[in-house]
């Protein structure tokens, strides 16, 4: 018996005419010997293939394993390589800044940009004037 990691061989086709296997007429007993063979070893090779298949899944399951946490490391690395994280923080301050009143006035726009990341955190608690302006709400009774 092959190992489950060598591909099988296809059996040989039965001698039993195309007549008897495509229709429903009854072999005679000289058939019967092929078909039992033919049926013996197809079983056979339909294990074997089973057990290739079985093998192969496995495989496959223990290569996306280690695929999967290579990707995630791919992405951490490729966001290190993003110009964003090397732009200097007097830049970011003044996007902040254009993001403020009088473009987007609203009490959340510092808070907005103070999540994205301990990075922007810092550079935004690092410049008063982000937070030195007071939006009054007169819309809401």
């Amino acid at each position: 018996m092959s190992s489950a990691h060598e591909l099988d061989t296809p059996i040989a086709p039965s001698r039993v005419s195309r007549e008897i296997l495509d229709t429903n007429a009854s072999p005679d007993e000289t058939h019967i010997p092929a078909l039992r063979d033919f049926v013996s070893r197809g079983k056979a090779r339909r294990t074997r293939l089973n057990e290739q298949l079985a093998y192969l899944q496995s495989l496959m399951n223990r290569l996306l394993d280690q695929r999967d946490p290579l990707d995630v490391e791919i992405r951490k690395h490729e966001g290190a390589l993003s110009p964003l994280r090397r732009m200097p923080p007097e830049l970011l301050l003044l996007i902040f800044e254009y993001a403020m009143y009088p473009y987007f006035p609203s009490a959340e726009t510092p808070w907005t940009v103070a999540v994205v990341c301990r990075h922007w955190r810092k550079i935004a608690l690092s410049q008063p004037s982000l937070w030195s302006t007071v939006v009054l709400d007169y819309t809401d009774p």
